[in-house]
C-alpha cells in the first residue's frame, strides 16, 4: 500500500474522532468561535477614535496591484458581515449601539451553527 494513502486514512480516522467528541460535548466549532471574536474585535476597533493605529488600518487602502496581503483580515471580517447581511458602512453604524451589536454577533453565531 502507498504510505501516503495510509496517512490519509489515519488522518481521516482522527478527524472523525474529533468531530464526534465535539458533537457529544456540545463544543462550538472553531470557525464559529473565530467569527464571533473577529466581529467582537471589529466592534471594539470601530468605536476607537481616528488617531489610533487600529482605526487607521481599518480605513487603509494599500493600493497597487496583486494580492493585498495586509488586507486578509479585513476581507475575512467582510465575509462575516455578509453573513449578517451588512455592508462595511452599515456595520460601522450598527456598532454605535453596543447591545444591538452584541445581539447581531450572537445571531450570526446561532445562524452559523445551523449550517
Amino acid at each position: 500500500m502507498n504510505p501516503f494513502f495510509i496517512c490519509q486514512i489515519v488522518c481521516l480516522y482522527y478527524l472523525v474522532i474529533v468531530l464526534l467528541i465535539i458533537k457529544r460535548t456540545g463544543q462550538e466549532e472553531l470557525c464559529c468561535i473565530f467569527g464571533k471574536r473577529r466581529l467582537t474585535l471589529f466592534g471594539h476597533a470601530a468605536i476607537m477614535n481616528k488617531g489610533r493605529r487600529v482605526k487607521q488600518v481599518m480605513n487603509w487602502d494599500p493600493g497597487g496591484k496583486g494580492e493585498d496581503r495586509g488586507r486578509i483580515g479585513v476581507e475575512n471580517t467582510r465575509g462575516g458581515l455578509r453573513g449578517l447581511g451588512l455592508t462595511w458602512e452599515d456595520a460601522l453604524d450598527a456598532v454605535e449601539d453596543r447591545d444591538g451589536w452584541r445581539k447581531c454577533i450572537a445571531r450570526r453565531a446561532a445562524l452559523h451553527g445551523k449550517d
